[in-house]
This record gives C-alpha cells, structure tokens and sequence, in this order.
C-alpha cells in the first residue's frame, strides 16, 4: 500500500511497547490516542483506517469521534455489534471477557500456540518459544468463514445494518455503543480462513484492501475530472 499512501502502523496502547500512566483503557480512549498521534505525526487531511480484531473495534470508535478526518474504513473480524444474548446463547468459544483476554493476550508460550490454533484454521505446526453515532463512512468488512473468535454471524450482521445495542459487558470495560452499517458497507468473507486471516490469507486481504482503498480513489478521481470537463 506505500506507493499510494503514508501507512503508519501503531502499537495500540499496552502492545508493544506503546503505554501510559492513566487509567482510562476504553476503545473511544484508544482512538483518541490514535488521533493525537497522527497530529503528532503532522498527518493532515483525510484518513483511511484498517482494524483487525480489537483494532476494528478502535478504527470504528476513530471514525465515530472523528468524522471530518476519517475517510474509509475497513473492519476486519471485529464483532463491534455484539449483545449480550450472545454469549447466553454460547455463539463464542469462551464463556466471559476474562477467559477471552486470557487466551487473545498470551503471557506464556504455551498461552501463544493456544491462540495462534484459536485464530488460524492450518496454524504453524512448530512456534518457537521465544516468542457511537450513526456510522456514515465507506467501510469494508473482511472476516474468515471460519472466525471462532467473533463467528461470521456477526459481518452478517454489520452488513445488515440492524440495529442493535452492544454488550453490556463491553459497556462494562469501556466499549462505545454503536449503531451499524448498512448498505454503506460491502462485505468480503474469506474461505477457510480464521481470525487471524491476514497470516492464512495475506494475497487475498491485500487484494480487497487495494480494491477498496485504491479502487475507490481512482473512481473519484476519474469522476472529478468528468465534472471538470
């Protein structure tokens, strides 16, 4: 994507070695850290943001908070319209956020190669031990036919457009309420992919990031030009 754009990859807060002192641990606070880095950066105009997982998550809290400045967006395995019924109902794997943050934040080695065969259909079979508001952008959502993290359901649902209130639970530990997307949304689900769809299929997620990112502005730049004319 660097020939046509400025990409900038960030820890989000607590990855990596990206931290801070203060308390607040919300998906909105992560995307006003976002925001600031950008400015930061001195990065003006507008924005296109890809989220994978809990980047979803903050990508969608981004471009709620900061609609002037975020463009397009594209939502990968993000469950951002989750409810609670759907943990009574056990569409996840695990049983509480608390089991989840264990198995999705590895502290033990063994810890990662659980997560790496919860994520990815055909994991690596040798893993060394060193190891909001109404949503009005353009947005892309890519997700694995096989996710038993957030199953496919829930692009489904995004892409529906119903409107639904997000878990409670996730109110609980800082997550924005959202409406949903609608029509302004396309959706791509990748076969026999999982959660982690970007190592099993990176030919695929690239070629529907392209379409979507660089697609879209050789469209309307085509379009300027006729009006021009």
């Amino acid at each position: 994507m660097t020939p046509h754009f400025n990409v900038y990859v960030p820890d989000l807060l607590f990855f990596g070695e990206s931290y801070t002192s203060r308390p607040e641990r919300a998906d909105s606070f992560q995307a006003q850290c976002l925001m600031r880095l950008m400015e930061a950066h001195s990065v003006k105009g507008r924005l296109s943001l890809v989220g994978l997982s809990y980047g979803g998550f903050v990508a969608y809290s981004m471009a709620a908070q900061f609609k002037e400045v975020v463009e397009r967006v594209v939502i990968c395995c993000a469950a951002v319209c989750m409810e609670e019924k759907d943990l009574v109902e056990g569409k996840f794997k695990v049983k509480d956020l608390e089991d989840a943050a264990d198995i999705l934040l590895p502290q033990t080695p063994e810890k990662l190669k659980e997560l790496m065969s919860f994520t990815m259909i055909k994991p690596p079979k040798i893993v060394p031990n060193c190891f909001l508001n109404d949503f009005i952008h353009p947005t892309l959502i890519i997700w694995g036919d096989q996710d038993q993290v957030f199953p496919v359901e829930f692009a489904y649902r995004l892409k529906r457009g119903i409107v639904y209130d997000l878990l409670r639970i996730l109110v609980k530990y800082g997550f924005s309420i959202c409406s949903h997307l609608g029509d302004n949304a396309q959706l791509v689900v990748l076969k026999k992919a999982g959660h982690g769809f970007n190592v099993e299929r990176p030919k695929e997620f690239y070629k529907h990031l392209k379409a979507f990112l660089i697609g879209s502005q050789t469209s309307q730049h085509n379009h300027s030009n006729s009006n021009g004319k």
